[in-house]
């Protein structure tokens, strides 16, 4: 009896995994490739240094070379480098920081981190950035820094944003996270502003499964950044280990083709607690339970240093996907048609306003994941907002936009989007897709 069985499994797994399935689509790990996978595997069996090693600062000059920089810093998360940023600009206790009402609870909690305070600032809700003309009411004697985010890769009004800074002397932060290889009037967003940082997850334009990068010009910045950088710790080996597992099955189970089953495998390694992933979100404490701040590890540098060579790749592939879905929807005809050369758009997802978000979600289910990213003004907290200084109703765009937010993947495994074309034909055919020009103070839906 074992004797047939085992005669059978070929066929039983040539069913499972060489079956024409439906293809199932999600936003984890778009950018991981077998060839990111087979590195981490060789340096492994080399035993290459997993903490401190050479592939960092050949990654870190790659970034700064891209980015038409004299520093880059590479940390273990983007809100980790932000954290950094604060602390060498001095921001502390009592300072404000300004961002926008429409962004991750990582960013609050960074500010709160050291002691500072998140005042909000509502968006324009054509380009879900935060609005320059709401900027200068919420300036006190007290603010410090304006925090400038190129939300899902749209490259925000950095000069009107730099000239109300200029004028209180206070600092500009670039909010990157979303927006690697976005250009706002010929350069690269990370290089504008005094000083810049970005998110390497799996989510991300880039995927080090984990990671952050800080970008800047400013020697004298550069230099307080540096000795903090000297001093942060690595995070333990054995997290390193599981956040290069974590990459490695993520790149096999989030593969469209394999997610279908895949998908049941996450969730039981996240049961067996073998993945790894910085679930602070909802504190408003620093975690104590891994250094925090902490640095990138050596070889997942070295996967940043394949991911930056495929850089302008994805970018290109992002931007014609995108442009298959707004053949439909028709909301970024100027990133299409030449009339915009001010901001170069790299849609690390392609986002809108829909209805009725928990209908499409789930009727798209079977083959595809409709994005949940920013569906509160600061996506991971749901509930109290007073606990990160936010007041309910005091940001009325940003509160409509995130009730209404839903996007599609743009990653390069999106190889076919003709399935996710039908689905923004449903929604438009259906009525339920809002033209953004529509939220504003007089008419919040």
């Amino acid at each position: 009896m074992r004797g047939k069985t085992l005669r059978q499994l070929p066929f039983v797994l040539k069913h499972i995994f060489f079956r024409k399935h439906p293809v199932e689509y999600d936003f984890f790990s778009g950018t991981t490739s077998v060839g990111d996978v087979n590195s981490i595997i060789r340096s492994l069996l080399k035993r290459e240094p997993l903490q401190d090693g050479p592939y960092i600062s050949a990654y870190e000059q790659k970034v700064a070379e891209y980015h038409g920089v004299s520093h880059a810093f590479s940390f273990a998360t983007g809100r980790m480098a932000f954290y950094v940023i604060l602390e060498a600009l001095g921001i502390g206790k009592g300072d404000e920081v300004i961002i926008p009402a429409y962004t991750c609870v990582v960013v609050p909690n960074a500010i709160i981190y050291r002691g500072a305070i998140p005042v909000y600032v509502d968006i324009e809700p054509t380009t879900f950035n935060i609005d320059p003309k709401k900027v200068e009411e919420k300036i006190t004697p007290r603010t410090k820094a304006i925090l400038a985010q190129h939300t899902f890769g749209l490259p925000c009004d950095l000069d009107e944003i730099i000239k109300i800074a200029q004028r209180y002397g206070i600092t500009v932060i670039e909010d990157c996270a979303h927006a690697v290889g976005a250009e706002y009037r010929g350069k690269k967003v990370g290089s504008i502003a005094r000083v810049g940082f970005y998110s390497t997850d799996h989510t991300k334009m880039l995927s080090t499964s984990t990671g952050g990068m800080i970008t800047t010009n400013d020697e004298a910045l550069a230099s307080r950044i540096r000795q903090i950088y000297l001093r942060t710790l690595f995070l333990p080996k054995g997290m390193i280990r599981k956040i290069l597992f974590t990459f490695c099955a993520e790149n096999f189970f989030c593969h469209p083709r394999f997610y279908f089953i895949g998908k049941w495998f996450i969730i039981l390694c996240h049961y067996l607690k073998l993945f790894h992933f910085f679930y602070d979100e909802g504190k408003i404490v620093k975690p104590t339970e891994y250094p925090y701040p902490a640095r990138l590890s050596n070889i997942q540098a070295k996967i940043g240093i394949n991911q930056m060579k495929k850089l302008e790749q994805n970018i290109a592939h992002r931007r014609e996907v995108a442009r298959r879905y707004d053949s439909v929807f028709g909301l970024y005809r100027q990133q299409f048609n030449g009339t915009n050369v001010d901001r170069k758009h790299v849609f690390v997802r392609y986002p809108f306003l829909i209805t009725d978000y928990d209908s499409f979600r789930n009727k798209f289910s079977k083959y595809m994941q409709l994005g949940d990213w920013l569906r509160t003004i600061t996506i991971g907290r749901s509930k109290d907002f007073h606990e990160i200084y936010y007041r309910t109703g005091e940001c009325p765009i940003g509160e409509a936009v995130a009730c209404h937010s839903a996007n599609f993947p743009t990653h390069p495994k999106i190889n076919n989007p003709e399935l996710i074309i039908t689905f923004a034909k449903d929604i438009l055919e259906s009525g339920a897709l809002i033209p953004p020009s529509s939220i504003n103070k007089s008419k919040v839906i």
